[in-house]
């Protein structure tokens, strides 16, 4: 591993949304992307929020991959152990 190096780069347009008491509630995800090594791993676009209140985000955020396309709260459920559920 000596020596070796990568390269990461995330990029998107985002717009965010307020409620009435100045809250933040959602995001307007738009030509997102994540490039590792110089080639796009996956882009994404979407409202980033978390609709239906079971404290995962990105329900409404798609991921498209080179082989399939996901939500963001799947991805986080299925690829990294996100556990629906919160402590309030």
């Amino acid at each position: 591993m000596g020596g070796d190096t990568s390269s990461f780069d995330f990029n998107t347009d985002f717009s965010l949304n307020f409620n009435a008491f100045g809250g933040l509630d959602s995001a307007e995800l738009s030509n997102g992307f994540v490039m590792v090594d110089g080639s796009v791993a996956v882009t994404f676009s979407g409202t980033l929020d978390d609709s239906n209140h079971n404290c995962i985000p990105g329900e409404n955020v798609t991921l498209n991959f080179a082989d399939r396309s996901t939500s963001l709260e799947d991805y986080l459920i299925n690829e990294w152990g996100a556990s629906p559920g919160c402590p309030y």
